[in-house]
């Protein structure tokens, strides 16, 4: 398992997204989240503070890396899972 840091983005969606893609996901996030320090946290949420209007179409909320892999800073953590 990694930390990230410097970008953590958010996905909505009216149906559920799939990737092949182990690097990064191909969507375009409606928010986007520049955190200063890695996201370590295992047990606890963390909280960022947004704001995003609804169309209302949105069922799905996606979040994650939707951007090539070498420009997120990334530390191992240990822990997590290899599922695929």
């Amino acid at each position: 398992m990694y930390a990230s840091k410097k970008k953590l983005e958010v996905y909505f969606s009216a149906i559920k997204i799939e990737s092949n893609n182990s690097f990064y996901l191909t969507f375009l996030p409606q928010i986007m989240v520049f955190p200063n320090s890695f996201i370590k946290e295992k047990e606890e949420c963390v909280q960022f503070d947004f704001q995003y209007n609804v169309q209302g179409w949105e069922q799905y909320i996606t979040i994650g890396n939707f951007t090539d892999s070498t420009e997120i800073d990334t530390l191992f953590v240990g822990g997590g899972t290899d599922e695929q």
